[in-house]
Order: C-alpha cells, then structure tokens, then sequence
C-alpha cells in the first residue's frame, strides 16, 4: 500500500470537529491510497482511492477517475 499526500502531509481538528488551522504548515487536502496495481481502471472506477478533505473539515473517499485523477495531480502519482 503507497499512501501520497499533498501540501505537508497534516491535518488538525478542533474538539468541535472542525479543521483547525496547522500553524506554519500547510494541511493535506488530498490523499491517495493505491498498491501495486496503480491507477487500473474498473469500469469507471480507479482501484486507487482519494480521501478528500474540505477546508472545514469534511472528509469523503471516492474511487471515481475525475477524484482519482484531480487527488493524483495535487499529492503526486502511485507506483
């Protein structure tokens, strides 16, 4: 399993549930989870996956090649 993420790799919750800001560093709004197969496609779904994180916070995981492709782009492609 080869995890990318964007900008520095973080992110911070406020006990509201919110984001919180990250200081210096700059929070991840994408990540990518992938193996060996890379970026196969099945159907019109990728076998990657890309978490992604909303500036409030919000978080959702979609396997979907607009997703995969746009997360891909900002966090740097998988193997």
């Amino acid at each position: 399993m080869t995890v990318k993420t964007d900008n520095n790799g973080i992110e911070m919750y406020l006990a509201s549930g919110f984001a919180s800001p990250a200081g210096a560093k700059t929070p991840s709004r994408n990540i990518l989870l992938c193996d060996i197969r890379g970026n196969q496609m099945v159907g019109t779904n990728s076998v990657e996956r890309a978490v992604l994180i909303t500036a409030s916070g919000r978080i959702r995981v979609s396997a979907t090649s607009t997703d995969v492709n746009a997360a891909a782009a900002a966090a740097g492609a998988c193997p």
